[in-house]
């Protein structure tokens, strides 16, 4: 069987200005699209866009045969590389996602930053049909509490806690607009940290992956001359991605 690939599109899409826009009711102004030299970092939805994703209180025929491990498909060599908010249009930050080995019942994920010199380390994560455990590889153990990035049912308003924070489901059926295209189905989770000072709003795409991430987070004062805390935001949009069929052995 061959795989699945897919690639930043050539941008032909109409515009407004220097603003890029894709045709459809949906996102006002995506996230990733550059006005006037600079990445436009934070999204604006319109009330439909609004809607859309919130659409999914009863899931789809399809949806609801869906496993956990559709939205993280896990495989040697399955990579992902994203754009990240961080960049500019002459200095741009990306982000890549590569699963480099097995490891027990799971995988080694290493994750690459432009930014960085070194890699981020290595994580292991595994698929099962209760969900996606996703923790540092050099931690993971079978006696140490599962670390559940997604997690059954998977249905809106159900959520659970790791030694990390807590997470729900907030939305199923969701789309997302990303420079790799236009992504339907969508499961939408969000995280809160333990201490309150970190939210993260990630949609995965069936047979496809993570396909975006919106993080926000508190940022203390006291450097820089800043008088008191604010808050820092940080997406990630998917860009190329190259996913094999999942194996049944390797």
């Amino acid at each position: 069987m061959g795989d699945y690939r897919g690639t930043k599109k050539t941008d032909t899409r109409p515009s407004i200005g220097n603003v890029r826009l894709l045709p459809g009711p949906g996102i006002a102004l995506f996230p990733w699209a550059r006005a006037r030299g600079r990445v436009i970092r934070w999204c604006v939805y319109s009330a439909l866009g609004t809607l859309l994703l919130t659409v999914g209180a009863s899931p789809a025929t399809g949806q609801a045969t869906r496993l956990p491990g559709d939205y993280f498909p896990l495989s040697v060599a399955n990579r992902w590389q994203y754009e990240s908010s961080e960049g500019t249009p002459t200095s741009p930050v990306t982000e890549t996602w590569e699963v480099v080995s097995r490891k027990g019942a799971g995988y080694v994920l290493r994750i690459q930053q432009s930014l960085l010199a070194k890699d981020a380390p290595a994580e292991f994560v595994s698929a099962a049909s209760t969900g996606v455990v996703r923790q540092p590889s050099d931690t993971a153990s079978e006696d140490e509490q599962p670390q559940f990035i997604l997690k059954t049912p998977l249905t809106p308003g159900a959520t659970w806690k790791t030694s990390a924070g807590r997470y729900e489901i907030t939305g199923l059926n969701a789309l997302a607009a990303v420079p790799a295209g236009v992504f339907e189905d969508c499961i939408e989770v969000t995280f809160w940290s333990r201490n309150g000072q970190a939210k993260a709003v990630t949609l995965y795409a069936p047979g496809v992956g993570m396909v975006q991430r919106d993080e926000s987070f508190t940022i203390l004062g006291g450097l820089g001359g800043e008088a008191g805390p604010r808050q820092g935001r940080v997406s990630l949009w998917l860009t190329e991605w190259h996913v094999k069929p999942t194996p049944t052995d390797e």
